[in-house]
């Protein structure tokens, strides 16, 4: 599985602040994935926190 950031991001911050691991911020302050947004069974609860903590939904989790 992998997360990613969609074009609904407004540069709140949350996912990169909540869960550094997985996100960082862009030049602008978007949040922006970490490689390719793959991540392992042992990182499910924190992609899951950053899909529940974005207010704009524009971070997901991809089969």
């Amino acid at each position: 599985m992998r997360v990613e950031v969609t074009e609904r991001c407004t540069g709140h911050g949350r996912c990169y602040s909540e869960v550094p691991g997985l996100f960082e911020d862009d030049e602008a302050g978007y949040g922006v994935v970490l490689g390719d947004g793959t991540f392992g069974a042992g990182d499910i609860e924190a992609a899951r926190t950053a899909v529940h903590g974005c207010p704009e939904n524009a971070v997901r989790i991809v089969p």
